[in-house]
C-alpha cells in the first residue's frame, strides 16, 4: 500500500472564504509617506505643521498641508491593501484559507 503524505490543508480548520474586491497585490510593503500634523503659531509651511489660521494666506497654507497629508494617507492605505491582498493570495495558494 502506498504511503500518503499529509497536505497542508489536512487538520487545519477552514474558515469562510475571503472575498477580494481589490485586485491589486504586491509583496513590497513601502514605508509610510504620511506624517503627523501638529499645530503651530504662524502660517503653515508644508513642513507637517498647521499654522494658526488667522487670515486668507494661513487658511490656504493649512488646507494645502492637510490635503497633502490626506493624499499621502491614501497612498499608504493602498499599499497596505495591496500587501494584505498578496498575503491572502498566498494563504489561498497553500490551501490555508478559502
Amino acid at each position: 500500500m502506498a504511503e500518503t503524505r499529509p497536505t497542508l490543508r489536512q487538520g487545519v480548520p477552514q474558515q469562510a472564504a475571503y472575498t477580494q474586491t481589490y485586485a491589486t497585490a504586491d509583496r513590497t510593503h513601502a514605508a509610510p509617506t504620511a506624517a503627523a500634523l501638529t499645530v503651530s503659531d504662524g502660517a503653515g509651511t508644508n513642513d507637517n505643521t498647521i499654522g494658526a489660521i488667522t487670515g486668507d494666506a494661513s487658511v490656504i497654507a493649512a488646507v494645502q498641508e492637510i490635503a497633502d497629508e490626506i493624499n499621502k494617507l491614501i497612498a499608504d492605505v493602498a499599499d497596505v491593501k495591496q500587501m494584505v491582498n498578496a498575503i491572502v493570495d498566498d494563504l489561498q495558494a497553500f490551501g490555508l484559507v478559502g
